[in-house]
Formats: structure tokens, C-alpha cells, sequence
């Protein structure tokens, strides 16, 4: 059976019965996370964001409409639509090399989003 749309807590690692909270940075290193992991990125300019016809708030509207429409197809199809650019960066097999990896593309993506909040916070400010 494929996703159904619930978050998978069994596939993820999280063993409900011990551990209901985010899985720890040990469990992680010492594999005991989900063997797949889909990460959706893309780069955007920040003069796309603030000239946005519906401003920073629509930008950020069309952004959440379209992981809607990504989940959704997920859950239907059980893999993600794709132009033909979709590779995959990594597939963990369990070795620590492989976990380090996908712990810095958290911290990574974590930045992202620090940066981004600092910036939105800065422009308000004008």
C-alpha cells in the first residue's frame, strides 16, 4: 500500500510507543530513519518574490498551492510529477556518510529558511 496522505510515523522512523516527538540527530546518524526521503527544491529571485502581483502574501499563497498539488499527486501516483530535471541527489543505504549527507541538506534547507524569514522580517520593515 502506498502514501494515503497521513504522515507516515512508522516510515519515518518514529516508533509511537517510545517516541512520539521529532526523531533525534542519533537516531538519524544510526539509521533508524525512512529509507525514502522526497525533497522538493527550487530557486526563486527575491525580485520575483516582492514584485509578485499579489505581493510577498500571493507568492507565498501560489507556494503552499502548489505543495498542495504536489502532495496530492504524490498520494495518487505515489511519485512526484516531473519535467525530465528530477534526479536523485542520494539514496541512503544506512552508512553514516549517507546520514551526514542528509543531515547538512537539513541544515541547509534550516538556513534557507532562517534567511528567508530574516529577509521577509526586513522588507516589512521598509
Amino acid at each position: 500500500k502506498g502514501y494515503s496522505g497521513e504522515v507516515p510515523l512508522s516510515m519515518m522512523g518514529w516508533n509511537r510507543e517510545n517516541d512520539v516527538m521529532i526523531p533525534t540527530l542519533m537516531k538519524l546518524l544510526t539509521g533508524h530513519a525512512s529509507n525514502q526521503i522526497y525533497i522538493d527544491s527550487q530557486l526563486w529571485k527575491l525580485g520575483d518574490i516582492v514584485n509578485h502581483p499579489g505581493g510577498v502574501q500571493g507568492w507565498l499563497d501560489e507556494s503552499w498551492q502548489r505543495k498542495d498539488e504536489l502532495t496530492n499527486h504524490f498520494i495518487k501516483e505515489q511519485k512526484f510529477p516531473t519535467d525530465g530535471k528530477l534526479k536523485d541527489v542520494f539514496t541512503p543505504a544506512g552508512s553514516i556518510i549517507d546520514m551526514l549527507k542528509l543531515w547538512s541538506m537539513t541544515v541547509a534547507a534550516f538556513t534557507v529558511f532562517i534567511v528567508t524569514a530574516m529577509v521577509m522580517a526586513w522588507i516589512r520593515s521598509l
